[in-house]
Order: structure tokens, then sequence, then C-alpha cells
């Protein structure tokens, strides 16, 4: 990053000097201009002395060639001031040009600036989230943790109809996206990072239930009481899993089952089985099973 801003900066460097030269450059046809001026208002006078001493002999020859100088001695004058005008004009839009590099330089380094901000804010978010490692299990929570969920195509999870869905707008209106609570289970190895996932301030949680196959589901149980029992829970339990940014969700009930998101806006969330040997060049239209963290306002 520090190697970019450099370039900018030396780019921006070098336009500056452009501009420099330039204004010296006008300043240099500018005086060019005034010696030329000045050399034809000589001419002038001398010419005009010559046609003096000549009217004693040819006064009207005299007065035809004087008045041709003077024509021609105005005509060069008014070329002369095309010219200049013309030079300034160009000099002056170089300028400008110039001036609009430098303003692309400068929201460039801005751009690139708030986006180093952002990856640190959000890595900032992974770190707090990352808190419910170890030291979280040690710690006696007196409520659950607040975020707002959303997967890797940035679509949020809400409820509708006592169903989590992902999705950006409902109705015509954007979605803010649902509280999720956050405990972790005490009962199980912390390292592996195991957490019980509940909303509407946490009187609903999620469950993988306990048939055969899971099944994604919200059942009425109060999320402050899984965390104060003694009872492993496993089927309301998720494995949370670091990938950088986002975060996976393993169920602890039924290993390599995952929590996912459809492709298509406003599906339910539900589970999706990844097996261990799963290839990484994953269809456009396969489960999204990556999640971003946002704190609660």
């Amino acid at each position: 990053m520090k190697m970019v801003v450099m370039l900018v900066v030396m780019k921006m460097v070098v336009v500056v000097m452009k501009v420099v030269v330039m204004m010296v450059v006008m300043k240099m046809v500018v005086v060019m201009m005034v010696v030329m001026m000045v050399v034809v208002m000589v001419v002038m006078k001398m010419v005009v002395m010559i046609v003096v001493v000549m009217m004693l002999e040819m006064k009207m020859v005299v007065m035809v060639v004087m008045k041709m100088v003077v024509m021609i001695v105005v005509v060069m004058m008014v070329v002369m001031m095309v010219v200049m005008k013309m030079v300034v004009m160009m000099v002056v839009m170089q300028m400008v040009v110039m001036m609009v590099a430098v303003m692309k330089m400068v929201i460039k380094v801005v751009v690139m600036k708030m986006m180093v901000m952002k990856v640190v804010v959000m890595k900032m978010m992974v770190k707090i989230v990352g808190n419910l490692h170890i030291e979280e299990f040690k710690m006696v929570l007196s409520g659950a943790l607040c975020f707002r969920m959303k997967d890797s195509a940035l679509k949020v999870l809400y409820l509708h109809n006592n169903q989590l869905l992902a999705g950006g707008l409902h109705e015509g209106k954007v979605i803010k996206g649902e509280e999720i609570s956050v405990v972790p289970n005490r009962s199980l190895d912390a390292s592996l990072s195991p957490v019980i996932l509940g909303v509407q301030g946490g009187s609903q949680c999620l469950s993988c239930g306990t048939e055969k196959e899971p099944t994604l589901k919200l059942e009425p149980v109060n999320i402050m009481e899984l965390y104060r029992s003694v009872k492993e829970s496993k089927s309301f339990t998720f494995y949370r899993r670091d990938m950088g940014l986002t975060s996976s969700f393993e169920s602890a009930a039924y290993p390599g089952w995952f929590l996912c998101t459809a492709p298509e806006a406003d599906q339910p969330v539900r589970l999706t089985q990844i097996p261990e040997d799963a290839a990484w060049d994953t269809p456009w239209d396969a489960p999204i099973t990556d999640f971003y963290f946002q704190p609660c306002d």
C-alpha cells in the first residue's frame, strides 16, 4: 500500500512540474510577443522618419508606401495578438487537464485509503467475533451477544412468518436484517468454537433436529437456558470455522452438514452436506456456506 501511495505522489509531483514548466513556457511566449511588438514599433518609427525625409522629393509615392507599411504593421500586430490569445488558451486548457488529472489521482488515493480502512474494520469485526473462542468460554455471560448475519453474496438473514430467510429486499423495502443472538456452548470443546444461534431476542434457537437427516428449524427454546445448561445441546450447536473475513457453521450433531443459503434471494436458510474431499471450484448455483458477522447497532 505504501508503494502505491508513493507512486501516486510521484505522479502528482510530475504533473505539478509539468504545470510549472507550462507556466514558464507561457511567460517566455508572452515575453517574445512583447519583444516582437517593440521591434515592430521601432521599425514603424524608422519607416516614418524615412518617409518624412523623402516627402520633400516624392510626396505622393511616399504617402502610398507609408500607408502600405502601416497596413502591414497593423496586420502583423493583429496576427500576433490572435496567436498570443491562442497560446494562452492552449496553456489554460492544458492546465485544466492537468488539474483534472491531479484531482483524479487524489480521489484514487482517498478511495484506496477508504478500502484499506474497510478491510481493517472487517478484520476488527472478525476479531470481535473471534472472541467467542476459548477466552469467552471461560467467562460467564449475563446475556447473549448480538450480531447481524449476511452471506458472502451480501444477502442479509431476516425473519418472515417465523422462518429465517436470506435476501436484500422484501416487498420493495430494504431489509436491515434479523438480530442474531449468539452464545458459546460451554459443554463442548472450546477449541472448536461451538456456538448457539437464536432469534427474537434469543427466545427461539436454530436447531438441526434429532432425525436421521438434519432439518434446520426454529424451536421455542431460550438461548440463555441452553447456555446455562449442563447438557451438550448438540442439536442447537454449530462449530464456527474461521475463513478469514467470513465464517462457516457446521452442525455439531451432524458432522459435514453446514448452515447455508440459496443463490436466489428470499429463500429459507437451510443445511447442506459438504464432503471432506469437496472440490474448490464449486458451481455458481451451489449453496452459500460463508457468512459475515456485524455487531448490532
